[in-house]
């Protein structure tokens, strides 16, 4: 190569070193020559050739390598966006199938909750009517009890001093006398103490407690028993008197009759006196004249009357009782107002 070299350079140099007797005509064909000589190519030798060929070769084969990976990656490319397609396809699927079934549970849910709801607000309606039924019910239940009661007739009730103040008649005293003598009997048995059989099962009392039953069986059997079998006969004793003065007692239908039954209940003290009945008569007959008083009757014409005569001293009169002045003075004072303080002032009197 390095001949070659030298022989192109002396080519050259011989080309174009001047000539004396080159006119203008020679002088441009020899440069047209030495031109198309630039223009062809420089013989390569036949190794350089083997080499070129040998490197063009692998330069072929690399651009179709080359190609081919472009392909390569140009079809895998391709694949991978089928790929994230379809991927993203089935990802909207999923979620379009994740979404249904979240929505079909929350539609559930809030189905749950409204017959929840609905159900709580039907028996919440259902007590309400419930409770008025009742309401009303008990309501009437007391309007009756208050008018049965307002019919019935006054019944005393047992006191701490009076614990058989509700015996009404002799037979229910001597039940309730017997009563007490089998249990002084008993007391008398077991000092000591005594288990017995009761609705509720055994029950036990101690030497305390039966003594203590003793004594009340004691009292009502000296005391409290003969005190109500006195007043029930007094009491039965006045009756006939009683319905004589004031027929309505027999009557339960009566307005006097209920106005008797208030007054007691308003002041049940009244129906420890034997004669009680005589005392609400009385007052109900004084309220009745307070209230609807007779009508004065026309002054009849006085006729005058000769004077008297003096006559012989008259005897001396007889000595006044004051007790029975104010008796009287009380009985006239209730009969003419009906006053509770004039009934008060009368049982002081002791008049009835």
């Amino acid at each position: 190569m390095a001949d070659t070299t030298e022989g192109q350079t002396d080519s050259l140099t011989q080309t174009v070193e001047p000539q004396d007797n080159l006119d203008q005509t020679g002088l441009a064909d020899l440069l047209k020559d030495t031109l198309e000589r630039d223009e062809q190519p420089e013989p390569q030798p036949p190794a350089a050739e083997e080499e070129q060929s040998e490197e063009s070769e692998p330069s072929e084969e690399a651009s179709v390598s080359a190609e081919e990976e472009t392909d390569t990656d140009l079809s895998q490319t391709e694949t991978t966006d089928a790929e994230a397609e379809q991927a993203a396809e089935e990802d909207d699927g999923d979620e379009d199938r994740l979404t249904a079934d979240v929505q079909a549970s929350v539609d559930k849910r809030i189905g749950k909750e409204v017959r929840k709801r609905k159900e709580a607000l039907e028996a919440k309606e259902a007590a309400e009517t419930e409770a008025a039924e009742l309401k009303r019910k008990l309501e009437e239940a007391e309007m009756r009890a208050k008018e049965a009661g307002d019919a019935a007739e006054f019944v005393p009730q047992p006191t701490e001093a009076n614990p058989f103040a509700n015996l009404n008649t002799l037979e229910e005293v001597q039940q309730e006398m017997m009563r007490a003598e089998q249990t002084m009997e008993w007391a008398e048995d077991n000092p000591d103490g005594a288990v017995i059989e009761t609705k509720e099962g055994e029950r036990e009392f101690t030497a305390d407690e039966v003594r203590e039953i003793k004594k009340k069986a004691s009292r009502a059997l000296r005391r409290q028993l003969p005190e109500q079998q006195g007043f029930i006969q007094t009491r039965d004793h006045l009756e006939p008197k009683v319905l004589e003065a004031f027929p309505w007692w027999k009557d339960k239908a009566s307005n006097e009759f209920q106005s008797a039954m208030q007054l007691l209940r308003q002041m049940p003290e009244l129906a420890k006196f034997p004669d009680y009945k005589f005392v609400v008569g009385d007052y109900l007959a004084g309220r009745e004249m307070r209230e609807n008083p007779p009508k004065k009757q026309a002054a009849a014409k006085v006729v005058k009357k000769a004077p008297s005569q003096p006559t012989a001293p008259s005897a001396e009169p007889a000595p006044v009782d004051p007790a029975a002045v104010r008796s009287a003075s009380a009985m006239k004072s209730f009969q003419e107002t009906g006053g509770v303080d004039e009934l008060a002032n009368l049982l002081k009197q002791g008049n009835l």
